[in-house]
């Protein structure tokens, strides 16, 4: 039977990042993707000045961005950060280069390896099992490791956008609860194409007041008004905000499939890649206490404050009473700061 140190489940950012520390520490490190291409996944793959602290090079975005637009019902508010707060990449690009210092390090790397059954310390794939002493989840929202744990996903955003060969200059967010609840819509450029999507909420005290058929709805007639006859390719992803622990034992959770996404905003590739190289310490170093993510933790209990009074108050109201302040230099750059970097 083929023995690692540590098996991990998923290739995306997160697993990928942490596959690449534990190798550079010397621990023998497989990672398991279901796909075919590393990295494949459907997502808005923004990328903010935090996550480049991970080494993300300049080469690999497509775009990058330093003023946006907040469209609310009754004003449009222009915001210039005078430098770029944002770049923009594909998953497979990202993918790509991340894989590529993973598998420099020592570490291998399996595709069209879907996991079939997991125990204690032994998982496996095409009908053969592989010992692990750890192993980590870094499979998305709907992991397989996560199940294995019995742990139930019960926070979580339901997404979904156009992707049209339409090359816009810059990125617009729309608020408005009759049309989209409590989320927002957005247009988000690339290179040569552009996403144009919103979100909801798919918890069950939202979809009473806000239902997901409806905002789905309402969104598809927001976008043939904007975009008639558009071509256009439409795709769906599921963001889970969900965090119920993420080290049991010798198993460990990370990035969406620990549920640590943006419950406020959906941004989860930072998320993915800071919990990423936390637990790869903790499984190198048991007495690491992971203060990146307790910070994060932390961060995370304001961001779901935030949700949830957008989801319980009186939503417009507030989307437009944020959109006013943000229109005050020192406020908007200040929130800008704190989304941008932590």
């Amino acid at each position: 039977m083929e023995h690692y140190d540590t098996i991990i489940v998923g290739a995306g950012p997160g697993g990928l990042i942490a596959a690449e520390y534990l190798a550079q520490q010397g621990k023998d490190v497989l990672v398991l993707e279901k796909g075919q291409i590393v990295g494949k996944k459907v997502c808005a793959a923004g990328i903010t000045l935090k996550s480049l602290a991970f080494g993300l090079p300049e080469k690999i975005m497509e775009r990058a961005f330093q003023r946006f637009t907040i469209h609310t019902p009754k004003q449009k508010v222009v915001f210039d950060a005078h430098e770029p707060f944002l770049y923009t990449t594909t998953r497979p690009a990202l993918g790509a280069f991340l894989a590529k210092r993973a598998k420099k390090a020592g570490a291998e790397i399996r595709t069209e390896a879907p996991v079939q059954n997991i125990s204690d310390d032994t998982i496996t794939v095409h009908g053969e099992p592989i010992h692990f002493s750890h192993l980590i989840g870094a499979d998305g929202a709907a992991s397989v490791v996560r199940k294995q744990l019995g742990l139930k996903v019960e926070g979580c955003h339901q997404a979904f956008q156009y992707i049209i060969p339409k090359r816009i200059k810059e990125i617009e967010l729309f608020v408005d609860a009759k049309k989209f609840g409590p989320g927002y819509a957005w247009i988000f450029p690339y290179e040569k194409t552009c996403s144009v999507g919103a979100g909801t909420d798919l918890a069950t005290p939202v979809q009473k007041r806000y239902p997901a058929a409806a905002v789905r709805a309402r969104f598809f007639q927001w976008f043939d008004e904007r975009f008639p006859d558009a071509e256009k390719e439409f795709q769906a992803f599921t963001i889970s905000y969900d965090y119920k622990g993420h080290a049991f034992g010798n198993k460990f959770l990370i990035g969406d499939a620990g549920g640590f996404s943006s419950s406020f905003t959906g941004e989860g590739i930072y998320q993915a890649l800071l919990t990423g190289v936390e637990v790869a310490k903790k499984i190198v170093d048991p007495t690491y206490s992971c203060p990146g993510i307790q910070r994060l933790l932390e961060i995370k209990k304001k961001e779901d404050f935030y949700l949830h009074l957008l989801e319980k108050g009186p939503t417009n109201l507030l989307f437009e009473t944020g959109a006013f302040l943000f229109k005050r230099p020192f406020i908007g750059k200040h929130v800008l700061e704190k989304l941008s970097r932590y």
